[in-house]
Order: C-alpha cells, then sequence, then structure tokens
C-alpha cells in the first residue's frame, strides 16, 4: 500500500521533517509531494474543505490525515532508528501531545514563510 505525503515544499521545517522520517521499511512505498509542485492536489484538497496552511495532508488506503492527525500518524509509523525519529515518535505518537503541539509548529513554519517572503499555500 502506498502512503503519500502532501507537503509545503518551501518550508523548511516541512522538507526536514519528511526527510528525517523513515518510513519506507515500517510503510512500504512512501510519495513525498510538494505541494508548491502539485496544483491538482491543492485543488482537490480544497475542494474537500482542507485548508494546506493548517498541515501537511497525509493519504493512505484512501483516507486522509491533515495537519496534527498527519504528524500523529506518521509518528505511528516512524521506525525507532535515529534521534529524531525516537523523539518524534515518542512525543508525537500520542494523539493529545500531538494536538497540543502542532498549532506552535504551524505558527513556526507560516511566521517563517513570512519572513521568506513566500506565500501560504492558501493563497
Amino acid at each position: 500500500m502506498t502512503t503519500t505525503i502532501y507537503y509545503d515544499g518551501d518550508c523548511p521545517f516541512c522538507r526536514r521533517y519528511v526527510d528525517l522520517l523513515r518510513l519506507r521499511e515500517v510503510a512500504g512505498e512512501v510519495r513525498l509531494v510538494s505541494l508548491r509542485e502539485a496544483p491538482e492536489a491543492c485543488r482537490r484538497f480544497r475542494a474537500l474543505g482542507i485548508d494546506l496552511d493548517e498541515g501537511m495532508v497525509v493519504e493512505q488506503g484512501g483516507r486522509l490525515y491533515h495537519g496534527s492527525d498527519a504528524v500523529h500518524y506518521l509518528a505511528l509509523m516512524t521506525t525507532p532508528v535515529g534521534g529524531f525519529n525516537r523523539l518524534s515518535s515518542a512525543i508525537l505518537s500520542r494523539r493529545w501531545l500531538a494536538r497540543g503541539l502542532y498549532p506552535g509548529m504551524r505558527a513556526v513554519r507560516n511566521a517563517t514563510l513570512r519572513l521568506m517572503g513566500r506565500d501560504g499555500l492558501g493563497k
């Protein structure tokens, strides 16, 4: 089963996060899609009412996970190899922590993009 991760390719935090995750050993085939290069995916998610400036999207088996649910789902799938993955799994695999921390993560992303002179994905 293929897992597709849709993320903001211009966001240095988003890029680094998906680069550091080691999912292929656990999840099988993983596709990484920068939403900056996938206007059709952006239109699809907007039509479903998904605000892409509120978070990444993970799709697996026809199900969509967005924002804190996406990072929570990815944390459940990560391998325990490497410090980043162990930390990510320890924190974000707890749904309540993922939901509590995600707004701050999103705020840092949005502020960084503004400082870089980049628009959000919703524009």
